[in-house]
């Protein structure tokens, strides 16, 4: 839900449960994924996939703040088509990224917390598509996502629920010219639907599950269509003597529902759906009262009609 936050359940404390993003960093998606690097627009997202791997049902306690911040490099030199094999020779695909979120939960009605949040990304991206024909390189700031709405609940046995509406409003940087805009020039909305179950002290099992509505960038004709990602984690504390210290392994899985389309029909003949699979290791340490460091890896296996490639993420939350 906020990313890096701390869970503000009491008889919890001492598990520090740190948050990565009830509706995350959507705009570092943007960078992720970078128009060209899908080939144009297709399978293009805002939402950040993989972000939301540590706890990421929680909130601040009501009446609380988190900051949060998400730096990520990701790289690729694979552009796949939609059997999965290698589309274009001499693709390359480089984003380093950061945002910043902020997080603050009003109150709790019902027993149900209530909180909003904000994420701004800044990025550069370099790519090339065709070595010396279609390249291109943009640094600047993504689309603002808002968060008017998160929602959690604890409903018994360490077992958490959460729900984010996201808005992404098209203020970044774009240009139809340039294959590496950070900007889409659409509004999307997304939902979101989390789990995180804290069993005792030392086990932490999340799931996080964007659906992401289509929406079309008028300057193109082009609309991308509708998909779900879930973004996943499972952690365990090892050591006693190093309590803070969990380790983990993450992911997600990315699938297109419905065909994008340029001027009504289906892109490219086939509607152009995108697919991707990632796994890695994830480590963790609670620095500090209701906040904690991630660093994390994600390796994907698989991918169709996008770029495969491999992304480093260092997250961190701070309460105010």
């Amino acid at each position: 839900m906020s990313g890096l936050v701390l869970s503000h359940p009491v008889n919890r404390m001492t598990r520090l449960p740190v948050v990565v993003a009830l509706g995350g960093l959507m705009p570092i998606a943007l960078a992720l994924d970078v128009p060209a690097a899908r080939a144009t627009e297709g399978g293009g997202q805002q939402y950040a996939i993989g972000v939301d791997t540590a706890d990421p049902a929680m909130l601040p306690p009501p009446g609380g703040s988190m900051f949060l911040n998400y730096s990520v490099g990701y790289w690729a030199g694979r552009l796949n088509d939609g059997q999965g094999n290698s589309a274009r020779p001499g693709f390359g695909v480089n984003v380093v990224a950061d945002a910043v979120k902020l997080v603050h939960t009003w109150g709790r009605v019902g027993g149900v917390d209530v909180a909003s949040g904000i994420v701004n990304t800044v990025a550069n991206t370099d790519l090339t598509v065709v070595p010396g024909h279609v390249e291109g390189n943009d640094f600047g700031l993504a689309d603002t996502c808002l968060l008017p709405v998160m929602l959690h609940a604890e409903v018994g046995h360490g077992l958490h629920l959460g729900f984010a509406a996201n808005v992404w409003v098209p203020d970044g940087d774009y240009s139809r010219h340039n294959p590496a805009s950070l900007g889409f020039n659409r509004t999307s909305v997304g939902f979101q639907v989390i789990t995180t179950w804290l069993p005792d002290d030392r086990w932490d099992l999340s799931t996080s599950t964007m659906v992401e509505l289509g929406a079309k960038n008028q300057a193109t004709d082009y609309y991308s269509g509708t998909y779900v990602d879930t973004d996943f984690q499972v952690g365990y504390r090892f050591f006693e003597a190093v309590p803070k210290l969990q380790l983990g392994i993450q992911g997600y899985y990315l699938q297109q529902v419905e065909d994008d389309r340029i001027a009504g029909q289906p892109a490219f003949g086939t509607g152009y759906r995108g697919m991707a699979v990632a796994v890695g290791p994830q480590i963790r340490y609670d620095a500090w009262d209701h906040g904690a460091i991630i660093m994390k890896w994600q390796h994907e296996l698989s991918s169709e009609n996008r770029a495969r490639g491999d992304r480093l993420w260092v997250q961190l939350g701070v309460p105010f």
